[in-house]
């Protein structure tokens, strides 16, 4: 059940976002042993090199499940800086950023219980170098996309972007996808061929799920870009 929930949760709502930098120390401390998380995560990860620090958030969630219980999904960036990999600093005074690598973008979801996570169900982390696309040169980049389609409405190919025009439904499940594809010259290539995954929310396993990510990973491998890094405790 209560990984049922976490999931939901994590696929789900948001009601926080901001585009400001924001100091670590401004976060709950609900966030900020997710962030840590995310750190401890990052260190033990042999491909990652760099020290890093957190930016901002782009975006926070939490839902009360009642006796002490809240479930939290944090979405946001972390720099890296000129200091040493896993040293203890979180101030940018002491440890300041730099600018010639990639932004690190992680998501986690988990939840808490009397102000310490909890190992069940197993928090998820994820993070991933910035741009969320891998660069080929010459004009070429490999894109990743996961996103959720619901159903409305509308009859089955109503060319209706609008959800004033086609109302959501609530009697179906969601479609989950994924997507990665190569783009040059603005637009989609059909060498390697583009790879499309969509089911139903109830049916996609962390099989399938696993599986969409290495065949991603293996496309733009093949094709010659930098392989993306992803670190995932679930």
């Amino acid at each position: 059940m209560a990984t049922g929930l976490l999931l939901l949760f994590c696929a789900g709502v948001v009601l926080w976002s901001a585009k400001a930098q924001e100091p670590f120390n401004a976060l709950t401390n609900n966030y900020k042993k997710g962030v840590e998380l995310a750190f401890e995560q990052l260190n033990s990860h042999a491909a990652v090199q760099h020290h890093f620090l957190f930016l901002r958030s782009l975006e926070k969630s939490e839902i009360e499940g009642g006796f002490g219980v809240a479930y939290f999904y944090h979405h946001f960036l972390l720099k890296p800086t000129v200091c040493a990999k896993r040293r203890n600093e979180s101030s940018p005074e002491k440890c300041p950023f730099r600018n010639d690598r990639p932004l690190m973008d992680c998501a986690i979801c988990y939840k808490m219980a009397a102000g310490q996570i909890e190992t069940s169900p197993k928090p998820y982390v994820h993070c991933i170098q910035r741009p969320r696309l891998t660069e080929g040169g010459f004009g070429v980049a490999y894109f990743y996309h996961h996103f959720l389609l619901k159903p409305t409405v509308c009859a089955k190919r109503r060319n209706e972007s609008s959800p004033e025009k086609c109302p959501f439904r609530n009697d179906r499940p969601l479609m989950d996808c994924a997507i990665c594809y190569k783009m040059a010259a603005g637009q989609i290539e059909t060498s390697p061929k583009p790879y499309v995954h969509c089911i139903q929310r109830p049916r996609l396993t962390e099989t399938m799920r696993k599986n969409r990510v290495e065949h991603c990973k293996r496309m733009s491998y093949n094709s010659g870009a930098p392989t993306l890094l992803a670190v995932s405790s679930g």
